[in-house]
Parts: C-alpha cells; sequence; structure tokens
C-alpha cells in the first residue's frame, strides 16, 4: 500500500482552479490530464472491493479510476438510466461509492449514496421518497431491500452483474452547470424516513475550490480518509485528493481498532473521522499505537470533546513556518450535509486552550447571525438558533419544499444547532435544537453540559446527557446523565453524581437529577456514530414505568 509523493504544484491547482467548469460533477475529468499516464496508485482500501462478478480492486490510478468510472457508466445507460434519473448506491465502505457517483455524474444522473449501515427498511422509504429508478447494493441487505421495494424499484446485485470492456466517449460525458443535481445525500435517519440534502455541481464543490486557492495544507501528502465513504463528506475529501496530486486510503471499518492500524501501516499525514472514530482511537489506541506520522486530525459534524482531542495532539508533530513542533494539530469544523462543507472551524494543538465546545469563527465566506425562538437576532453570549448564509448551503431537500422552507429564517439556513459568541466573535456549539433539555430553571445543553463533565472528571471515558420527562412537571424535562467510567473505577453512583453536580455548578451549569453507570457498549449510537439520545429517553421513561409499577405492587394504598 505504497504511494508515490505526487502532490501538484501551485501551477497545476491553478490551472485546474481558474477553469470555470471545474465543479463535483466533472473534477475526474478535468484532473486525470495532470496525471502522467505511468502514475502510481493513489487510491487505496484496506480490504478488495468487489465491482462486479469476477472483477475487484484494492487500489487505483486516477487513470485506473477514470477507465472504471467509464465502464460502469456505459453499463448505467445500458440499465436505461438517464440524466437527472435518481439511482441508489447502498453497499459496503470502499471504492465502490466513490466509483459510482463518479460513473452516474458522468452521464447527468444523480446518485443517492446511503450508508450501508442504515437499516434496510429505513433505507427502502429513503430510495421511495427521491423516487429512485434503481439500486444497486451488495452483500446481504440485498435480500432485505428486494422484498421492501417489491416491484416499485429495481434492486441491483453488483456481485452478479458484468461491467462492459468499453468506457464512456467524450461526446457522452454530460456536460453541467452551476445548479445541475450531482447528489443526494441524507440524515442519518434515527427518527423516520431521512432527510434527502441535494448537492449541486457548483454550490457543493464551492469549499472544495477555495482550498484550491490556497498554499498547500500541511498533511496533504497522505490522508488516511476514516469518514463513511457514502457520506458527501468523505466524497469531498477524494475529490479534493484528486485535485491536489495527494494519495488516499479509504478504509473498509471506520472502528479504532482497524484505523490505529491503518495509521500505522499506511503512515498518513492527515487523518479525517467523525468524532465516533476519535473517541475509540484515544481512549483505547493512543498509548497502544504508532502515531507519529500524523501532524493533522480533521473533525467532521459535532465539536470533538476536549477530553480525546489531548489525548490526540500528544502525538505526531505540525509546522510554525519550517519549524517542526511537537504534538499535532486536530482541526474541529462544524459541518453538515446541509452546509455542504466545514463552515466555522479551530485548530487545537497541545498548547491551546479555546475548548468548551469552541468552533471557532466561520470561513470568510460564511455570514451567520444567531436567532431566538421569535426570529429575532441575539446579540453576543446569547444562546440561540445557527443561520448561516454561504456559497456552498445545499438549495434544499429532494421532494420536500416545505422542509426547505422552513429551514430558512431571514434568508439564512437554520443548521439545527444552538450556538452562542463570546465578546471576540468565536462561536461555541452547545447542542442541537432537538436535544436541548427544557427544566423548571430553564434550558439545559447536554452537549456543554457533556463538555463539562468529561473535562473536570478524568476517570470518566464518555458521557451523555438526555432529558426525560419530569414526573412532578409533565411539560418538562429533567437532565439524566449515563456515563462510562474508565476501568477499575469503583465509585457508586451516588457518589459520581455528587462530584459531577458539584463540579457542574462550579462551572455555572444546570445538575444532573439522575446518573446511570453503563459500558460503552450500553450507549446506542447510529450509523455515522452519533449518540441515539431518543432511544436513551425512551429507556429512562420505561425504566421509570417500571418503578412506579413496582412501588404501586409493593404498596397497593
Amino acid at each position: 500500500m505504497s504511494a508515490q509523493m505526487y502532490v501538484f504544484s501551485e501551477s497545476q491547482r491553478k490551472q485546474l482552479m481558474l477553469n470555470p467548469r471545474l465543479g463535483a460533477g466533472n473534477y475526474l475529468r478535468l484532473a486525470r490530464p495532470l496525471y502522467d499516464e505511468s502514475c502510481e496508485p493513489s487510491v487505496f482500501t484496506n480490504t478488495e472491493t468487489t465491482l462486479c462478478k469476477g472483477e475487484s480492486v484494492k487500489e487505483l490510478t486516477v487513470h485506473d479510476l477514470y477507465k472504471i468510472t467509464g465502464r460502469v457508466a456505459v453499463w448505467y445507460k445500458r440499465q436505461g438510466v438517464e440524466c437527472c434519473d435518481t439511482v441508489g448506491v447502498y453497499c459496503d465502505d470502499g471504492l465502490n461509492y466513490i466509483i459510482h457517483f463518479t460513473a452516474l455524474t458522468s452521464i447527468g444522473a444523480v446518485p443517492v449514496l446511503t450508508n450501508g449501515m442504515m437499516p434496510p427498511h429505513i433505507a427502502a422509504a429513503h430510495f421511495k421518497n427521491v423516487k429512485a429508478k434503481m439500486v444497486v447494493s451488495d452483500g446481504a441487505r440485498i435480500k432485505h431491500l428486494v422484498p421492501l421495494l417489491k416491484n416499485d424499484i429495481k434492486v441491483v446485485n453488483l456481485a452478479k452483474q458484468k461491467f462492459p470492456d468499453e468506457a464512456l466517449s467524450d461526446e457522452e460525458y454530460f456536460e453541467h452547470v452551476g445548479n445541475s443535481p450531482i447528489m443526494i445525500t441524507h440524515s442519518s435517519g434515527t427518527t423516520g424516513v431521512p432527510k434527502a440534502v441535494v448537492l449541486h455541481h457548483e454550490q457543493w464543490f464551492f469549499g472544495i475550490r477555495d482550498l484550491l486557492k490556497k498554499p498547500h495544507a500541511q498533511g496533504i501528502e497522505r490522508y488516511l480518509n476514516a469518514l463513511p465513504s457514502s457520506h458527501n463528506s468523505s466524497i469531498a475529501f477524494v475529490i479534493h485528493c484528486i485535485l491536489s496530486g495527494s494519495s488516499v486510503l479509504i478504509p473498509s471499518s471506520r472502528d479504532g481498532q482497524t484505523v490505529s492500524n491503518l495509521i500505522e501501516s499506511y503512515q498518513p499525514s492527515t487523518v479525517s473521522a467523525f468524532p465516533s472514530t476519535y473517541v475509540d482511537l484515544a481512549l483505547n489506541f493512543c498509548d497502544k499505537k504508532e502515531f507519529s506520522s500524523v501532524n493533522t486530525w480533521i473533525n467532521s459534524g459535532d465539536a470533538a470533546h476536549e477530553r480525546h482531542v489531548r489525548e490526540l495532539v500528544k502525538h505526531g508533530h505540525h509546522y510554525r513556518g519550517n519549524t517542526e513542533i511537537k504534538g499535532s494539530q486536530f482541526v474541529d469544523g462544524l459541518g453538515s450535509s446541509e452546509m455542504g462543507h466545514i463552515s466555522f472551524r479551530v485548530i487545537h494543538t497541545p498548547y491551546t486552550t479555546n475548548y468548551r465546545r469552541c468552533v471557532g469563527f466561520p470561513q470568510e465566506w460564511v455570514d451567520f447571525k444567531i436567532f431566538g425562538k421569535d426570529g429575532k437576532e441575539l446579540a453576543h453570549g446569547e444562546t440561540g438558533m445557527l443561520g448561516i448564509k454561504s456559497p456552498s448551503i445545499t438549495p434544499g431537500y429532494w421532494n420536500n419544499s416545505n422542509l426547505t422552507y422552513k429551514s430558512r429564517i431571514k434568508g439564512y439556513w437554520l443548521t439545527g444547532d444552538m450556538v452562542y459568541t463570546d465578546r471576540n466573535g468565536r462561536v461555541y456549539h452547545v447542542d442541537r435544537i432537538t436535544d436541548v433539555i427544557e427544566t423548571k430553571d430553564g434550558p439545559c445543553y447536554s452537549l456543554l453540559t457533556e463538555e463539562s463533565v468529561l473535562a473536570n472528571n478524568s476517570y470518566l471515558e464518555e458521557c451523555t446527557v438526555v432529558g426525560c420527562l419530569d414526573e412532578k412537571s409533565r411539560d418538562l424535562s429533567i437532565p439524566v446523565a449515563y456515563v462510562v467510567p474508565e476501568s477499575g473505577c469503583e465509585l457508586p453512583e451516588e457518589s459520581i453524581l455528587a462530584e459531577i453536580n458539584e463540579k457542574l455548578v462550579k462551572d455555572g451549569l444546570m445538575e444532573m437529577g439522575h446518573l446511570f453507570r453503563v459500558n460503552h457498549d450500553d450507549i446506542p449510537k447510529g450509523i455515522t456514530g452519533k449518540v441515539l439520545k431518543r432511544e436513551l429517553r425512551d429507556r429512562f421513561a420505561e425504566t421509570a414505568k417500571t418503578d412506579s409499577a413496582a412501588k404501586a405492587t409493593a404498596d397497593p394504598r
């Protein structure tokens, strides 16, 4: 799994960046001429990806990728797929997502890239919602998907197909314009049919184009892209690598064991992942594995916790100018599929202290405001709903104009996040709107509370705070903490709760009403590693109901 360093020169990057036609739908066609025919492989995975019957791949040169995507595009055309048709892609992690994304956009179709870990019944509802013309899939998920879709949508097993030898001709490539749809991505789908987020050729590419304008970032040589390979952020990283001459490894699994092994063997200079992978690395592998090659960790999604970031930045190195500094840097970004690109970011090193859910400043092309529930703009220090204006913002949700328009206020896109700014203009991400706990004493922000608990109680490895119904006031909730102590900790729940609450009060935050000691596996997580707080709320409600019934039985009065 070796890779020749082939990072593009500034003139090569400028040649791409100045091309007004370059976008997400034609990136490969325009980048390929910059690569020699004899170039080394630069797109890897750690296990073989089955492309079709009798054909699998583990590494690709850019020219290989161009050829295989051209063949797959021809196959799609022979299946009757046309411009603007939506096509589901529902596979294992690996190389299939970038291949099918590129093949489908080559003919103007719209790939519906869907996480292979999504439960089949939710995936089927998603494909019906976007009116997919067909779905390509692999593995055991096919036998579950076929009866769910019945005769409505054709499901194709890639392992039983044979791609043609001929590839798409130059004349057959679709010519995209700025607002050509090039992908439908999705929300987690933990509470029903996933939101179908639309991405456009120019809009979604804006953040990548912005990176091309800038000098080479640290760690551009070798990426380990441990994001879900179906996710638009993962596709964006691969596109960025190809447009920069970098090499990129896409793991077939994102657990800490797999990723830590690959950091040792592949020796990446940059690692990109969601917080759940970083938590696993920080808690279980930082002191067991060799991470000296890493100079940059990139986090996308919710802000990471200080407890876990500090463990990671102890390792590796970074640069200030030409001076090598011990310890890596952690780029913490706030973004989402709807934002199209990381819109706020802060950089942590072993020597920085700007935590407490700080996500830094907006990108220079992002305008933001903070709104109250009444739609009025809030001042510095006041917590409210984040709204942003940006060239990278999604145009909306496929087949859902109602949700599209409800997500805007005064021209700003509501991200679903609760934030505030300090007097210096730095942004702090304290919660998701749906997770704010409304108590008798006011709102409790669960993510900010979790940050404080983990930062001030070093014997705790993980903490999740949810709001559960207050039986005394049926309209309000009480904060409940689920905590995972480190191995060997024998403190009972009552002692942990008392210690946590004492420190929360000192931190100016709300006390917890209940606390439960649990194991890591007891905290339910979704397909991207986010905690399923709704399930914990339901679990608490069921426990409370059982306890109430037991008390009634013991005391019939």
